[in-house]
């Protein structure tokens, strides 16, 4: 399962990344600059950029996941093109901004969770028998930007495109709800994607170590190249490190603890990180050093409860080095 999503936005850059859930590492970037200061950089044409590029042997395989900020069309009909999977937060059918509103009449919702799947045939053409028939036919407007709807249609040589996705309703908390759009079978039961939504925030917790753990938090640069390199740097030097972190946790696996243990426990990824750290900057060292039972050393017991609390938002400014 991979998942695009925007990392940070600092000195007019922001770095957009595919990211791997299963094994926790970054598989590409891409920054996109602001053609003016104070002006945010597309995040749509950045997603699109990077689903160009992905080109797996087979698609089939993976499921994109992405948040509410990115909900379109032309989203839905690249990875149509592309032959990929999605899961994909969108906006309530009460909001107009919502792909969900055009549907709304046939969603259900004053059921708490639902599972409705959607059938249209797409076309560029606005004829009277199209117009009378809604519930079979969706309009594209050709002023709309979805030039990944009429490759689909240049692919196929048609005005046509049926396409059908599945609308999720589904509760995360009490008296609050998420809708999910989605073209994965009906294989995939409601507590499935559930759970493909629940696996998104391993992201957000990939971030915190990035930037707490592997010192991303503050930068020292202000050049726009300068910033780029920094970012690439610990992007990479992230990944180094949870690739030895992944090797050490299928070790830890092994271990024999005791039965009447209350928790399990797994690898500390801020220590692990840290202790990769250490090892990149030593390897030249003479004397040879076991990174997997260093990491092994470190382990912390894996609770199904988390803490809620608000995140404090507050700009951060470039951290000069001391002999500058």
């Amino acid at each position: 399962m991979i998942s695009f999503y925007k990392i940070f936005y600092v000195s007019f850059i922001e770095f957009l990344v595919l990211f791997y859930f299963l094994y926790r590492y970054f598989m590409g970037s891409d920054p996109g600059v602001s053609p003016q200061p104070g002006q945010k950089p597309d995040e749509r044409q950045a997603f699109h950029m990077m689903l160009d590029h992905f080109s797996p042997d087979n698609p089939q395989k993976y499921i994109v996941t992405a948040d509410r900020g990115y909900e379109s069309y032309d989203l839905l009909f690249h990875c149509e093109l592309k032959n990929l999977n999605y899961v994909f937060r969108v906006k309530a059918p009460s909001s107009s901004k919502s792909l969900l509103s055009y549907y709304a009449t046939e969603l259900p919702d004053d059921l708490e969770e639902f599972d409705v799947t959607m059938k249209r045939y797409f076309t560029d053409k606005a004829t009277n028998v199209m117009k009378a028939q809604s519930d079979v036919y969706r309009y594209i407007n050709p002023s709309k930007n979805t030039p990944h709807f009429y490759e689909l249609l240049d692919r196929d040589k048609r005005h046509l495109y049926f396409m059908q996705f599945r609308v999720v309703k589904i509760e995360t908390a009490e008296n609050t709800y998420e809708y999910l759009i989605t073209n994965l079978p009906h294989s995939f039961t409601m507590e499935d994607i559930k759970e493909c939504y629940h696996w998104r925030w391993g992201i957000e917790i990939s971030f915190r170590y990035l930037k707490h753990a592997n010192g991303l938090l503050y930068f020292h640069s202000k050049k726009t190249e300068f910033l780029k390199q920094e970012i690439y740097a610990n992007l990479t030097l992230y990944n180094f490190g949870i690739f030895i972190a992944n090797e050490a946790a299928e070790e830890n696996k092994k271990k024999e603890r005791k039965n009447d243990n209350k928790y399990l426990y797994e690898i500390d990824i801020s220590s692990a990180l840290k202790t990769a750290r250490k090892f990149f900057i030593r390897r030249d060292s003479d004397k040879p050093i076991d990174i997997i039972k260093l990491m092994l050393k470190y382990v912390h017991a894996v609770k199904e409860k988390f803490r809620q609390f608000d995140r404090p938002l507050r700009g951060i400014s470039a951290i000069h080095f001391g002999y500058r």
